[in-house]
């Protein structure tokens, strides 16, 4: 890989640690928004924003 995506990566797993702003785990994370979800599922509104993106 260039040295520039390398670079790229570094940055983005650096953001995606433990308390990181990109933390999966972290009260920030979208799978926290009470929102997003009722009853472990996502709402539609969330499916469709994904079903966009593919």
């Amino acid at each position: 890989m260039s040295d520039a995506i390398d670079l790229h990566i570094e940055h983005v797993r650096a953001l995606t640690r433990r308390g990181g702003p990109l933390d999966t785990k972290g009260p920030t994370a979208s799978i926290r928004n009470p929102d997003w979800f009722v009853d472990g599922e996502a709402v539609p509104s969330r499916s469709a924003m994904h079903d966009d993106w593919t």
